[in-house]
């Protein structure tokens, strides 16, 4: 069943939207009337107010919301002059909203536990349960039964050019009233929304299971690289066994057959029979042989399709979203509140910023050898010899999720919290085992817990170092999530501006993994510059990706459904040509097609842009963090609430985002680390 044939192109919807243009003009001559009755009975100061509410709530009425004397009773009705019943009614719909979209989003997230979870499936009805929306329509019951033109008649949703231009000198009140307006949704219809729903979800079940067994890996000498029944999530896990190579003297024959793999994870070149069979015979993924065979059958471009299945479900959504009328504007100006071209143009400063020489220099002085495109994920800037160590320490500290909650308050404790701070957040966060890489979930009502999901190794419940590594970095987003959820000044305000700033906190805390494990002391100044470099490979790493999806979703909507094969060869090209622009001066050529390889491009659609970002803003905060403490300053600054990014970042550390300024001082510190150890 092709969306494109049941969605984008229904005549039915085509004829609802028409009918619905031609309501509202209908209804838009009636504003003059309806304005007059109002000024009649309060004033000629509600004139400019009422024409504005009026027009708002006109252009939005149905056929099915009443006829035009309901509208008209319900304006005259209904509205309320500013003053004291004015902010009374903002105070009110402000709470109503708070426990509708409170309760709604507790309930949808308990429905995917089963979904998210390492626990015994159920196929018959997981899927069902995680897909399932207890209001669907929401949007359109919020019309249907008064609250949304309610809130049309009162309040005006801001565009993103007033919130950049005039956001930072918003009142906590004038962002409430900005937040209750952007509330009313677009009145997307069921079938539509559903099926966009159910795109997602099967592209994240797609991408939880695409689980690739490495036991049958061998080298060129036939030699097996893992044990038995191991399975890499891919990319995740495969790009965190690339880099736990750097920690074995031996590691990088290993590290290019993981990039191997990863790149036949991009090019749909992976042998069906290695997915298919579990433990295979030995798999040689450069030479891509299975046995004494050349592989013959293969996955072929399913992520692809996938990535196509969800394109269409957000084309169909584009008539819906007029401010906004494409996946890319959507997930910029709208979910990040930045337009799209100064997205694209941070990725691109990143991506071609002076200081790539000095990180390259720093890697290569750490490798010890010339470049291999696989080095992008390099990411052993503080220098150990004992990895093996931070495992065994783990393992001793924390055997299994469990003991890791427990341990949580403690974790506060050490990162600077005071003792109610440590106690009241950390006893809110609930730790589990995610099928796939992890996952932090926040809580939607105030008071609701915060959920850690991380990994644990293949069959056991031990995390292991990258499972340890994740859950800190989740832990950071879980208090963000509980701050801004109990802290802020308005329920309207819940939240940060978005998730790159959520991000910023998540690599705060993970950047301290080793400190808290104790495997990590010393100079402060020095882990001030590895933390500057970190955040600066990070970030140059990502930009290349987030480009290409970025590129890759420009593409899609200058074609007419193309193939998933079509896609395919679009985002190999976009690989090509990103590499060669950012990275090929450095790492050499890179066979692998290593920027497509991020799942996020399949399972959470354009939010690698996210990444960069937080790690421009991480470096800033902890810049102005220095000055302070981490503990103080995050509960300062995420109890800003969700103001824009801009607004946000000028109340936060006074500036506004600036990957430049990272990536000039990321050089300056890989300077410095590469010749003190010179």
């Amino acid at each position: 069943m092709r969306v494109t044939e049941d969605v984008t192109e229904s005549g039915s919807i085509l004829r609802e939207a028409r009918e619905a243009t031609n309501d509202a003009v209908a209804l838009v001559e009636m504003v003059p009337d309806i304005v007059a009755q109002l000024v009649a009975v309060h004033g000629s100061a509600a004139a400019t107010d009422a024409t504005t509410g009026v027009e708002r709530v006109a252009r939005a009425w149905r056929k099915e919301d009443g006829p035009a004397t309901a509208f008209e009773d319900f304006c005259v009705q209904r509205f309320v002059p500013m003053g004291p019943g004015r902010s009374l009614l903002r105070d009110r719909i402000e709470h109503i909203l708070d426990l509708l979209d409170g309760h709604l989003g507790e309930l949808q997230r308990s429905l995917r536990r089963w979904r998210d979870l390492r626990v015994e499936p159920c196929p018959a009805v997981d899927d069902i349960a995680a897909r399932l929306d207890p209001a669907p329509d929401r949007a359109t019951t919020l019309h249907r039964q008064g609250l949304a033109p309610l809130i049309l008649l009162h309040f005006a949703p801001p565009n993103l050019s007033t919130m950049l231009e005039d956001g930072a000198s918003w009142s906590t009140d004038q962002w409430a009233e900005a937040r209750l307006a952007g509330a009313v949704g677009p009145r997307v219809p069921v079938e539509v929304s559903e099926q966009a729903r159910s795109a997602r979800q099967s592209a994240s079940a797609f991408v939880d299971g695409f689980q690739v067994p490495v036991d049958g890996l061998v080298d060129a000498s036939g030699t097996r690289v893992f044990e038995p029944g191991r399975r890499l999530v891919a990319h995740w896990l495969i790009r965190e066994q690339i880099r736990a190579g750097y920690d074995d003297p031996a590691g990088q024959v290993t590290q290019r057959q993981l990039a191997a793999v990863m790149g036949r994870t991009v090019d749909g070149s992976i042998p069906a029979a290695v997915m298919r069979s579990g433990r295979c015979a030995s798999w040689d993924p450069v030479a891509n042989t299975v046995g004494s065979d050349d592989a013959s059958e293969f996955v072929g471009p399913a992520r692809y399709a996938h990535w196509l299945h969800i394109a269409r479900t957000e084309r169909a959504l584009d008539r819906y979203y007029p401010v906004a009328p494409s996946a890319l504007e959507r997930a910029n100006a709208l979910r990040r509140e930045m337009p799209t071209s100064q997205v694209t143009q941070l990725l691109e400063s990143v991506l071609t910023a002076p200081g790539r020489v000095e990180l390259a220099a720093f890697v290569a002085s750490r490798v010890r050898r010339p470049l291999a495109s696989f080095d992008i994920y390099f990411d052993r800037v503080r220098e150990t010899a004992h990895r093996e160590l931070w495992t065994s320490r783990v393992a001793e500290r924390y055997p299994n999720a469990a003991a890791l909650e427990s341990a949580v308050p403690q974790l506060l404790l050490d990162l600077g919290f005071d003792a109610a701070a440590a106690a009241r957040y950390g006893d809110s966060v609930r730790v589990e085992i995610a099928r796939g890489a992890g996952h932090a979930s926040g809580p939607r009502l105030r008071d609701a817990d915060a959920w850690l999901r991380t990994n644990a190794l293949t069959g056991s419940e031990q995390l292991g170092w990258d499972g340890y590594d994740i859950a800190i970095h989740e832990l950071g987003h879980n208090i963000e999530q509980l701050i801004s959820a109990r802290e802020v000044p308005r329920p309207a305000l819940r939240g940060v501006p978005n998730a790159a700033c959520s991000e910023a906190f998540a690599f705060l805390f993970q950047a301290r993994a080793g400190e808290l494990l104790g495997v990590e002391s010393g100079d402060h100044e020095r882990a001030r510059d590895e933390a500057s470099v970190s955040q600066a490979l990070a970030a140059w790493q990502i930009a290349g990706a987030a480009l290409v999806e970025q590129r890759a979703w420009e593409w899609i909507y200058q074609h007419d459904d193309p193939t998933p094969q079509a896609l395919q060869d679009c985002v190999l090209a976009l690989c090509d040509e990103t590499w060669a622009a950012g990275y090929e001066e450095f790492f050499g050529p890179d066979p692998h097609h290593l920027l497509g390889a991020y799942q996020h491009m399949i399972a959470y659609p354009l939010y690698l842009p996210s990444y960069v970002i937080g790690h421009a803003i991480a470096h800033q905060v902890r810049r102005h963090v220095e000055r302070g403490s981490l503990a103080d300053e995050m509960q300062r600054m995420c109890a800003i609430g969700r103001l824009s990014p801009r607004a946000w970042m000028q109340r936060a550390v006074g500036a506004d985002v600036d990957p430049e300024l990272l990536m000039r001082e990321g050089a300056a510190a890989a300077s410095r680390l590469r010749t003190s150890r010179a």
